[in-house]
């Protein structure tokens, strides 16, 4: 039998990459179920028997269920303890979902379970001692029913548990060809899910889409069938419509009529089952610079990269289930933990392009790269210009963009010479998590927003990494929020209902890609923490995200905006002081703030990018529930 090393968390990903490039192993595996509720406990039993080979003495299993898979107490405090354990001595209490394998039937085999990290995955390496013939049936329970089951993840998906065997002889494991797969379903409807566009005149035909939605995680209902009724708030029921809604129709849609206010939302209703929802606000092209609003995740992730699920899978549900106007699918481009090389590139910017329906739903062709000093994400202003780029791993020398499996990591610097050819801009991600934001750099042109909320928590406030402290600087960055989803859930927050949920607001003239990567590049855009609120911000007719020169006089703000819940509180920061706090107590808002102190007070010194004294202001909106928007700052450079 060869020498090996132990299995680690560190070289965890050399293997199970090592593994995709040889012939995979033919052998039966099965779950059982194979079918369940997202979140339900279960005590998942994996059925493995070889069809036509033997796995002889000393040959390895390893099953690496992704670590959103959790034990189920059906308690409170089910953090308390790891998750799995092999060892019954380690937990006489019951407190554990026990990994546990049984052999054959009348076989003498012995089967040696350990749990192993390996970073993203739970590894239930297994060693056998004696053979498991052709057609005999090894067992692994996750969840034994001696103790407490698993939970099925929150995340109504396919969920397969990708199993590597290594023979004795060999030094590499090979992928078993179809590894057991669980399908999460979606529970039982617990509120309806209702979308309107943003922005749309008085008396003018409106589609309404909904979708039933459970209550696990926002997941698409499962096994729904209601009759829903639809009418303008403001109107009585029985002037709306009635919609006939199942879960096989993914989602339903209707016409309804503009009203004549300022604004307009949605109710919707389905008495027979007891579940309701209203829709985003519709406001007026006149409150927004005679511009459309549209809602974005541009931070997802899936597979190849460090994700779960497809980018397929991201696009269908932010078009269907999340009702989002675009979408981007950033795989990291130099992860040690995913293998995005040029063909995986360019095969994904073809799904990007099969997906993309200008004026119904953009996809937007991007990235993310490691680097220090803050993670990046880069987006391109056209497929053509994506096309032409290489990925880390097939670019020259000259362009050497790290190699994080080496814990070699590129500056922002490489990055940004890297795009210097491209119509491209970059956005920082997560300032001040596992990488901190350096601002301490003179940023180039590209780099246009920052992103301060995602599924990381907000990235306004917090120290020396903050995007107030970029702002503080002169550092010249729009505000944009997204997911950061890797289950292939755009709009849609990865911890339980809706946590962790963030979506961008672009305002621009159309829904096509050029449009809305000139409104991120001009920072014309603002920040959620995923409620689609409507925001305008604007200084004499200037929109946010603009800088303006040789200013004189009283600054009068106009601040429009309207919530999915009341408004508590709407904010003027000034040079990250709040100045002006005004708590509007309803849906809507819409009215001038002034500034009147004098300029000559207020001016901040430049530090990098700016050669003169700045003033900046922005707009942060809060809800009664807690959601907030924050609007991209208005500079005013002397």
């Amino acid at each position: 039998m060869m020498q090996r090393e132990e299995i680690t968390a560190a070289n965890w990903r050399r293997y199970s990459h090592a593994a995709m490039l040889r012939e995979p192993i033919t052998m039966e595996a099965v779950a059982v179920p194979d079918e369940a509720v997202a979140g339900d406990a279960v005590h998942l039993r994996l059925e493995y028997t070889p069809r036509g080979l033997e796995l002889p003495d000393g040959s390895e299993i390893i099953i690496a269920p992704p670590r959103f898979w959790r034990k189920h107490l059906g308690m409170a405090f089910t953090e308390l303890h790891s998750q799995f354990d092999t060892n019954t001595e380690r937990h006489p209490g019951g407190s554990f979902a026990l990994v546990r394998p049984y052999r054959p039937e009348g076989s003498d085999l012995r089967v040696d379970c350990e749990l192993r990290s390996g970073g993203f995955y739970y590894l239930f390496h297994m060693t056998l001692h004696g053979r498991l013939k052709d057609g005999e049936t090894l067992v692994l329970y996750m969840g034994d029913p001696i103790g407490p089951a698993a939970q099925v993840p929150k995340t109504a998906a396919d969920h397969p548990l990708p199993t590597l065997v290594r023979f004795p002889d060999e030094e590499h494991f090979r992928d078993v060809a179809q590894p057991p797969v669980v399908r999460a379903r979606g529970g039982t409807a617990r509120r309806l899910r209702v979308r309107c566009p943003a922005v749309l005149s008085q008396a003018t035909q409106m589609r309404v889409q909904v979708v039933a939605v459970d209550g696990i995680s926002e997941n698409p209902a499962g096994d729904y069938e209601g009759r829903i009724a639809l009418w303008r708030r403001g109107t009585e029921p029985c002037s709306g419509i009635d919609l006939e809604h199942s879960s096989a129709k993914r989602r339903s849609e209707g016409i309804l009529t503009t009203g004549k206010g300022q604004f307009d939302y949605v109710n919707a209703l389905d008495e027979d089952n007891c579940i309701c929802g209203r829709s985003n606000p519709v406001g007026r092209p006149e409150d927004f610079d005679g511009m459309n609003v549209y809602f974005g995740d541009i931070h997802v992730h899936a597979e190849p990269g460090d994700g779960f699920e497809t980018a397929s899978d991201a696009y269908e549900y932010g078009y269907w289930y999340s009702g989002l106007d675009f979408c981007a699918v950033t795989h990291q481009q130099n992860s040690a933990a995913s293998l995005i090389t040029q063909e995986a590139w360019e095969r994904h910017l073809g799904l990007t392009e099969e997906y993309h329906e200008p004026g119904s739903f953009v996809t937007i062709p991007g990235f993310e790269t490691y680097c220090e000093g803050g993670h990046r994400i880069a987006y391109f202003r056209s497929l053509d210009e994506a096309r032409r780029f290489r990925v880390s791993r097939g670019r020259a020398p000259e362009y050497d963009l790290g190699d994080s499996a080496a814990n070699r990591f590129p500056t922002p610097e490489d990055l940004w010479k890297a795009l210097d050819d491209y119509a491209a801009i970059t956005c920082v991600h997560h300032t001040r998590y596992i990488w901190p934001a350096d601002w301490g750099r003179d940023l180039a042109d590209a780099e246009r927003c920052i992103e301060i909320w995602s599924r990381w928590g907000q990235n306004e406030e917090g120290g020396p990494h903050s995007a107030r402290e970029a702002l503080r600087l002169g550092h010249r960055l729009g505000f944009m929020a997204s997911t950061d989803n890797q289950f292939a859930q755009p709009g849609n927050g990865p911890f339980g209902v809706n946590d962790g949920a963030a979506c961008t607001g672009v305002l621009a003239p159309k829904l096509d890609r050029e449009a809305l990567f000139e409104g991120l590049k001009q920072r014309r855009c603002y920040a959620t923490t995923g409620e689609k609120m409507l925001v305008n911000f604007t200084l004499d007719g200037e929109a946010m995200g603009s800088l303006l020169a040789d200013y004189a006089g009283d600054r009068e703000f106009r601040c429009v905006a309207a919530g999915t819940e009341r408004l508590k509180s709407i904010e003027l920061v000034r040079n990250n002081e709040i100045i002006r706090t005004l708590e509007p107590g309803k849906l809507t808002f819409a009215d001038e703030i002034c500034d009147e102190d004098q300029l000559e007070d207020l001016w901040l010194p430049p530090a990098y990018e700016m050669a003169a004294p700045f003033v900046f202001y922005y707009l942060r909106v809060t809800q009664v529930d807690g959601h907030r928007a924050w609007t991209s700052p208005i500079w005013i450079s002397r």
